[in-house]
């Protein structure tokens, strides 16, 4: 038969989970300031945003129409094939698809136009820059393997902002806080 943990024990115990707790805590802290110490905040008076974006990326402004800016990684390491990007457009957008709801069917369907054997592996609403939105992860098996991070919002029944991070299945996990930062922080400015 067990017997029940002595009092003693218990209060071992539960300081020893106390203890993880609180390490937990800290790390969790200490990754979230890092990221927030090495940003800079990029604004776009064209387009009327604000955006963080880390401050060791190349950022690339109004390159194309609706292309409001495009950030651009450092290569990791000398043979980096692929650079990560975290691009910005803003779209008008017809009535016809001047909801979320209705611009994110659209732009699923543009996705899967592009790359035909993608995948969505994740739908759900957001609220970010002080509205609604959606984010949907999108996974590409072609010839660089790629995970798409995608999040829109939509501006006066006119104008879809869209976000879109893309990278390769091996780094996803290694930029997805950062990521999710960046969408945290994007504000519409007017």
């Amino acid at each position: 038969m067990h017997n029940a943990p002595e009092p003693e024990d218990k209060r071992k115990l539960l300081k020893k989970l106390l203890w993880v707790a609180v390490g937990i805590l800290f790390l969790v802290v200490f990754n979230y300031m890092s990221f927030a110490g090495g940003f800079d905040k990029y604004v776009d008076p064209l387009y009327g945003f604000s955006v963080s974006y880390p401050s060791d990326w190349q950022k690339v402004e109004h390159f194309q129409p609706g292309a409001a800016a495009v950030f651009i990684s450092p290569k990791s390491k000398k043979t980096d094939k692929y650079r990560e990007n975290f691009n910005i457009t803003v779209q008008d957008i017809p009535p016809d698809v001047a909801t979320v709801e209705a611009y994110t069917e659209r732009a699923t369907m543009q996705m899967m136009a592009v790359f035909p054997d993608i995948t969505v592996e994740s739908s759900e609403p957001i609220t970010f820059g002080g509205r609604k939105g959606r984010r949907v992860l999108f996974s590409a098996e072609k010839t660089v393997k790629l995970k798409i991070v995608a999040a829109w919002t939509i501006k006066g029944a006119a104008k879809a902002y869209v976000l879109t991070f893309m990278t390769t299945f091996d780094e996803y996990k290694k930029y997805l806080p950062m990521v999710n930062y960046m969408i945290k922080s994007f504000r519409l400015t007017n």
